[in-house]
């Protein structure tokens, strides 16, 4: 065997290498996943935003004040999260429309970590499909964003 061989040091500078070298490929690694990652979030994000927008027209929110808006943006997010199917028929998100909602907007691959990610949300947040100014749909919509940011290493911008 080649470490019979060496002497000791020279071991110990092998192995540094070996491990040097495997943590600059995990990072890599990391940084390929990160990107990937942020491209999804970015393609993802337009299409929100083209259905933020459609919602704003739905809702004839163009042309409230600022407060006012503020008050209904949660039902913005709504109006999103069921265009985007994420909502029931009762306008709750369960792990069944959660985890198709996924399957239509990124790759296979990515699927089961951001249903992993995203479910934490559902688990945590509780939806009140009641709340006429939709406050529990803002909250959810809020850590969704959160969790992907914190998956992908930073908030996904335009």
């Amino acid at each position: 065997m080649v470490f019979q061989k060496m002497d000791r040091s020279s071991v110990f500078v092998v192995l540094a290498i070996v491990l040097a070298v495997h943590t600059m490929m995990a990072h890599s690694l990391d940084e390929a996943l990160k990107k990937e990652c942020l491209k999804i979030s970015k393609r993802t994000l337009k299409v929100m935003l083209k259905s933020f927008n459609a919602c704003n027209d739905k809702l004839k929110l163009h042309h409230v004040s600022g407060e006012e808006y503020q008050k209904k943006v949660g039902c913005v997010v709504k109006c999103v999260m069921q265009t985007m199917n994420l909502l029931d028929d009762k306008e709750m998100i369960t792990s069944d429309t959660l985890k198709a909602s996924v399957e239509a907007n990124i790759p296979a691959e990515f699927v089961p970590p951001a249903h992993e990610i995203l479910m934490k949300c559902v688990n945590e947040q509780k939806l009140d499909p009641k709340d006429e100014n939709c406050k529990s749909y803002l909250d959810m919509g809020t850590c969704m964003q959160g969790a992907v940011a914190e998956a992908c290493g930073e908030l996904p911008m335009m």
